[in-house]
């Protein structure tokens, strides 16, 4: 997807996660003192998303968080953690704007799942008749998901053929 263009990868984007409401929601954030801590948090996160998603949704999600406001902390404002793209909202305010910014230049609102307990982001989801879904809520539909001791780590995982359960999963986060 790095060849694609901004327009293409948008197009695909099918879920966008408001990243800091939900690693408050998954438990993943724990008692946080540094800024390592919080990286850390963030990849635990994004780990256990690998772990519950489908590989074709996480092909198609986007988690934002804010960008570091002080500290030496270097940021990429764009990175992909396994299958799902990250961004880092340094050119914005905070995270909401970008998710927004997201929300209103997406070619096909209908089609896109927008997650956050954040009622303005809602709101703007709903004014483009775009999905929202309660942060809460989706996460505890992706840990009823976790992938039985016979599937294979989708971390790892290539695209491949999806079972029923994926497509299932697949169908309710993207239509």
């Amino acid at each position: 997807m790095e060849d694609a263009s901004p327009q293409q990868i948008l197009a695909r984007l099918r879920t966008v996660v408001d990243g800091y409401n939900l690693l408050f929601v998954s438990g993943a954030m724990g008692k946080i003192k540094s800024g390592e801590e919080l990286q850390r948090a963030r990849h635990r996160l994004l780990d256990l998303m690998l772990d519950y998603l489908p590989a074709e949704v996480a092909d198609r999600t986007t988690v934002v968080f804010d960008a570091p406001k002080r500290g030496r902390e270097e940021v990429v404002s764009e990175s992909y953690h396994g299958r799902i793209r990250v961004l880092f909202a340094d050119q914005h305010a905070e995270a909401d704007d970008l998710i927004e910014e997201i929300i209103r230049n997406h070619p096909q609102p209908r089609r896109l799942t927008v997650v956050s307990g954040d009622q303005r982001l809602r709101r703007a989801a709903r004014r483009r008749r775009a999905d929202d879904v309660d942060s809460e809520s989706w996460w505890t539909q992706l840990e009823a998901r976790v992938p039985s001791e016979g599937e294979t780590d989708r971390r790892d995982s290539e695209k491949g053929d999806l079972d029923q359960d994926d497509t299932d999963w697949f169908q309710l986060f993207t239509e």
